[in-house]
């Protein structure tokens, strides 16, 4: 075995030429490759003729870490732009687009507005309307407040005329019908952007100490349609 004077290449004895570069061999044998030579891996193939090793990088540079992905072909980076350094890791990709066809869930609380907007009835009215009539003006609007609640929420959460013929024979009823539209009420405002506390139990209070719970009960009611017919029709309600 004979090594190229040129390229440290181990050939054969009896060859003439070196099999990498075409060095001719002018004398038997060759001096012994340099200390700390290895010779190179299997499969290795000779740079082709005229190759010429790339340039040195510049001073200060970083190579990307393992696993960097390589810019792509024709890639000009812009000026002033510096390598990440080591060990920089894109950060996990977080979004992800909507599937095809995908519609977003409805907001929660609100319900659309069907169009519908009640008539608005002043608590001072009613009244005076519930004592010239010896009190039918009354449970005609007490019918007209569980009526404005079932069409403005679009659907019939409240059956209004059972409540109205069973608190008309049996006064007891009265009291759940008030119960019934105090609820409904508090919810159909906060489906539309109001503000309506329940208060079926101060009106409860108030009918045992003094007997005027449902006189309070028709200004708050009346306030509170008023508030939710004004939202509908674009007019912004009064802060609190």
């Amino acid at each position: 075995m004979k090594y190229c004077p040129n390229c440290n290449q181990p050939n054969d004895d009896a060859t003439a030429f070196c099999v990498s570069c075409g060095t001719p061999f002018t004398q038997a044998g060759s001096a012994p490759p340099p200390q700390g030579y290895a010779p190179p891996p299997q499969g290795y193939a000779p740079p082709p003729q005229g190759y010429a090793p790339p340039p040195p990088p510049p001073q200060g540079y970083a190579q990307p870490p393992q696993g960097y992905p390589p810019q792509q072909q024709g890639y000009t980076p812009p000026q002033g732009y510096a390598p990440p350094p080591q060990g920089y890791a894109q950060p996990p990709q977080v979004y992800a687009p909507q599937n095809q066809g995908y519609t977003p869930p409805p907001q929660y609380g609100r319900v659309p507005n069907n169009g519908y907007v009640g008539v608005r009835r002043s608590g001072i009215t009613v009244i005076l309307l519930s004592i010239i009539t010896c009190g039918i003006y009354m449970y005609w609007w007490w019918y007209q407040c569980m009526e404005d609640i079932n069409k403005a929420s679009g659907e019939e959460r409240i059956k209004s005329m059972g409540l109205l013929i069973g608190s008309i024979f049996c006064p007891p009823i009265i009291y759940y019908m008030l119960y019934t539209v105090d609820k409904n009420l508090s919810r159909l405002s906060s489906e539309n952007g109001t503000y309506y506390k329940e208060n079926f139990l101060f009106w409860l209070l108030m009918t045992i100490v003094c007997g005027i719970g449902s006189l309070i009960a028709i200004f708050q009611i009346s306030k509170a349609f008023t508030e939710i017919w004004d939202m509908r029709e674009g007019v912004q309600p009064q802060s609190y």
